[in-house]
């Protein structure tokens, strides 16, 4: 697997307080409810196994919507299935595109304020698209759930 989609996939973890683990090839993400493991056999999929009440559940996806999965993973607060959103993945230009001024002027006072400080959090808000910085990435969600949503190293 990719070192930065594991670094991307240790950072979601520690945001969504998971415990990470590793088995051999597998990346395992626990928490009290959650028992999901990732891993890849080819270099266009990733394979993720997840607790779904009583059973696994094994998804198989292309790597560009790893993150969708994930952070539906992640944030669910109940053992329930997670459903793959529309075949386009969020972009900071997406992001903009939809918020104007507003995100690029967020974005703009991000990168500047980087220089200067260590920043670990901040949300960068959005009406539909919402994006937060979290330790060096950002994390597009699309509120309506139309679009995947997706992690982009800054």
């Amino acid at each position: 697997m990719n070192k930065d989609i594991k670094k991307h996939i240790r950072i979601l973890a520690e945001k969504f307080n998971h415990l990470i683990e590793y088995d051999k090839d597998i990346l395992v993400l626990k928490n009290q409810m959650n028992d999901i493991r990732i891993w890849q056999e080819d270099k266009y999929d990733i394979n993720v196994s997840f607790n779904l009440l009583d059973k696994h559940r094994h998804l198989k996806v292309k790597i560009d919507r790893t993150y969708d999965v994930l952070i539906e993973l992640l944030r669910r607060q109940k053992n329930q299935d997670v459903e793959l959103n529309s075949e386009m993945i969020l972009t900071i230009k997406d992001w903009i595109n939809e918020e104007g001024d507003f995100a690029r002027q967020q974005l703009e006072n991000l990168k500047k304020d980087l220089k200067t400080e260590n920043i670990k959090y901040r949300e960068l808000g959005g009406n539909r698209y919402e994006v937060e910085f979290y330790d060096g990435i950002l994390i597009l969600t699309d509120d309506l759930c139309f679009a995947s949503s997706n992690v982009i190293k800054l």
